[in-house]
C-alpha cells in the first residue's frame, strides 16, 4: 500500500510517548514492504532540522514539513472561547500546511491517510476533497478526558472554568469529525468503546502503542533496587501535577521508612519548582538522551499520574526492559499487564507498595520478568503494525 501519515509535530527522532507512538508504525510500514510519506507540521516547540535525517532514512520515508508557531497565546485561547473553539486544536491549524496537503494529494495517490493525533482533523476535511484513499484516525486517547479530569482535579475556580469549557470544546470537535473518517484507530479497548459511542462509527479497530524491540539494550550489571526513577515530559500538566504530587504527599513516607531511598527525575522542560525542592535524595535529571541508560540504572519505575488519558508509552517500554513498576490506575490505564504493573490510588498505599518492593530485591525481579514477556507478547511494534495492515487490507478496496 502506499500510505500517508500526518503529525502535528515531527516524529524524528522519537522523543516522548507521542513520537515514539508514530514513528515506530511509520518504521514498522517500511519493514513490512509498504511505501510511506510523512506530512508533518514542525512546531516550534519539537523543532526539528529535517536536513539533519539520516541518508538511510530519507531513502525509506518521504518527509514532507511545514514550520509552526504552536507558542501559547493568552489573547488568542481568550478569542477561541468567544468563537467556542478548543484553543489547544485551533492553534495547530495551518493555511501554508493545508496548501501543501493538497498539492501532495494532487500529485501522488494513495491508498491509505493515517491521521495522527486529533489536531490533524483539522485539515480533514481538504484531505477528503483531493483523495479517494481510506481516511483513518488514530487516536492516541479520548482528548477531551484529560481536560475534564484536570477540571475535577483543581481547586483553582479559573483553571477548573477554563478546564470546562475547553473539554466541552474538545469533545464537540471530536464527536463533530469522528463521524467522517472511514475508519477509528484507538489506543485501547477502553478508547475505542468511549469514542464509538461518541461518533457512532462503525469500522474501528484496537491497535495499543508499541515499541521497536531493536531499540531495547538491556544491561542489568549495575541495577539498583534500591532506587526509584520517574521519566517523562514534565512540560504536559498531567506529569507536573502528578509528580508534584508524590514529591509532597509519597516520597516523605517513603524516606521515613527508606532513608536511603533516591528519586531520579528525567523528562524535559522541568518546571523550576522541581529544582528548588529541598527534600533529601531527590536527583533532577533533565532531558535523557540515552533511555536506556536510565532504564538499566534502577529497577523500580514510578507512574503518579492523576489525569491524562490513552496509554502511557513509557510503560510499555519500561515493561521491555523488565522493570517494576508501580502506577495510578490512570497512569496504567489501557494497559493488558495481566497484574504485573502494581495499581495504587491512595497516597499511603502508593508509599507502602514501593517500601514493600524496596525491602524484596526478588519481588521486584518477579515483577519485572513478568512485564517483560508480557510486553514482548503483546506490544512488539511489528506485530502490533502488521495486524493494523492486516485489518486495512481487508477493509480498503482493492485498486
Amino acid at each position: 500500500m502506499k500510505i500517508l501519515q500526518v503529525c502535528k509535530k515531527f516524529p524524528y527522532p522519537p522523543k516522548d510517548g507521542e513520537m515514539i507512538a508514530i514513528f515506530n508504525f511509520s518504521q514498522s510500514f517500511v519493514t513490512l514492504g509498504h511505501e510511506l510519506t510523512i506530512v508533518s507540521l514542525n512546531t516550534n516547540k519539537h523543532y526539528y532540522n529535517t536536513d539533519l535525517i539520516p541518508a538511510e532514512l530519507k531513502n525509506q520515508i518521504q518527509f514532507i514539513t511545514t514550520d509552526i508557531n504552536t507558542d501559547i497565546s493568552i489573547i488568542q485561547a481568550a478569542k477561541s472561547i468567544c468563537l467556542n473553539k478548543a484553543y489547544n486544536i485551533q492553534r495547530f491549524y495551518s493555511a501554508s500546511f493545508e496548501t501543501q496537503l493538497i498539492h501532495l494529494l494532487k500529485r501522488q495517490i494513495f491508498d491509505l491517510v493515517l491521521l495522527e493525533g486529533l489536531p490533524v482533523l483539522l485539515y480533514l476535511e481538504a484531505i477528503r476533497k483531493n483523495t479517494k484513499a481510506h481516511i483513518a484516525y488514530r487516536a492516541h486517547n479520548v482528548e477531551y478526558e484529560i481536560w475534564d479530569r484536570l477540571a475535577n482535579n483543581t481547586s483553582h475556580p479559573l483553571k477548573k472554568l477554563y478546564y470546562k469549557i475547553l473539554a466541552k470544546q474538545v469533545k464537540s470537535f471530536e464527536k463533530l469529525n469522528l463521524s467522517k473518517v472511514d475508519s477509528l484507530i484507538s489506543i485501547s479497548e477502553r478508547d475505542a468503546s468511549i469514542l464509538q459511542a461518541l461518533s457512532n462509527i462503525s469500522n474501528s479497530y484496537v491497535a495499543p502503542a508499541c515499541i521497536d524491540e531493536k531499540t531495547i539494550k538491556i544491561d542489568t550489571t549495575h541495577t539498583s533496587f534500591k532506587s526509584i526513577f520517574f521519566l517523562g515530559a514534565l512540560d504536559w500538566i498531567p506529569n507536573i501535577e502528578g509528580m508534584q504530587w508524590f514529591i509532597d504527599k509519597i516520597f516523605p513516607a517513603i524516606l521515613s521508612s527508606c532513608p536511603n531511598t533516591h528519586l531520579y527525575i528525567g523528562g524535559r522542560n522541568i518546571p523550576a519548582s522541581f529544582y528548588e525542592n529541598k527534600l533529601q535524595n531527590i536527583h533532577i535529571l533533565g532531558e535523557i538522551k540515552e533511555v536506556n541508560e536510565l532504564m538499566n540504572a534502577h529497577q523500580i519505575m514510578i507512574v503518579p499520574l492523576l489525569t491524562g488519558s490513552g496509554m502511557r508509552i513509557k510503560i510499555i517500554e519500561a515493561m521491555f526492559y523488565g522493570k517494576c513498576i508501580v502506577s495510578t490506575s490512570i497512569g496504567a490505564e489501557g494497559i493488558d499487564d495481566e497484574n504485573c504493573i502494581f495499581r495504587c490510588d491512595n497516597e499511603s498505599i502508593f508509599a507502602n507498595e514501593i517500601i514493600q518492593l524496596l525491602n524484596n530485591s526478588n519481588l521486584q525481579m518477579q515483577q519485572g520478568e513478568k512485564a517483560k514477556n508480557i510486553a514482548h507478547n503483546k506490544y512488539s511494534a511489528l506485530h502490533v503494525s502488521s495486524q493494523l495492515l492486516n485489518y486495512f487490507q481487508k477493509i480498503i478496496p482493492a485498486n
